[in-house]
C-alpha cells in the first residue's frame, strides 16, 4: 500500500507540480486552521474557570450560585480533552504531510 501511495506522489508531483505543491501547502493551511480552534478552546477554558471562581464568590453571598462551579469546571475539564484532541490532529498534519495531501486527493477524487 505504501508503494502505490508513494507511485502517486511521484505521479501527481510529475504531471502537475502546482497541484501538489498546492496540495501540501493546503496540509499545513488545515493544520494552522485547527490550531487556531486550539486557541479559541483554550481561551474559553480560561474563561470558564475565571467565570467558575468568581461564580464561587458569588455562592459565599448568594444561594442561587451553588452548584454552577462545578458545572463550569466539567465543562472547561472537557473542552480541554477536545482542545487536545485537535492538537495532536495539528502534530499529525506536520509530521506526515505528504499522507494528508494524499488524503485530500482521494477525497475529492471520492466526491467528499
Amino acid at each position: 500500500m505504501e508503494q502505490v501511495l508513494q507511485e502517486l506522489i511521484e505521479f501527481v508531483k510529475s504531471a502537475s507540480p502546482l497541484v501538489w505543491e498546492t496540495l501540501y501547502r493546503q496540509v499545513y493551511v488545515e493544520a494552522l486552521g485547527v490550531f487556531l480552534w486550539v486557541i479559541g478552546l483554550v481561551v474559553a477554558i480560561v474563561t470558564l474557570i475565571r467565570l467558575a471562581k468568581w461564580s464561587k464568590q458569588q455562592e459565599d453571598e448568594d444561594t442561587d450560585w451553588e452548584g454552577f462551579d462545578i458545572t463550569l469546571y466539567v465543562a472547561s475539564a472537557l473542552i480541554g480533552v477536545f482542545a487536545f484532541g485537535l492538537l495532536i490532529s495539528v502534530v499529525k498534519y506536520i509530521a506526515n504531510p505528504n499522507y494528508y495531501a494524499i488524503k485530500l486527493i482521494l477525497e475529492n477524487i471520492n466526491g467528499g
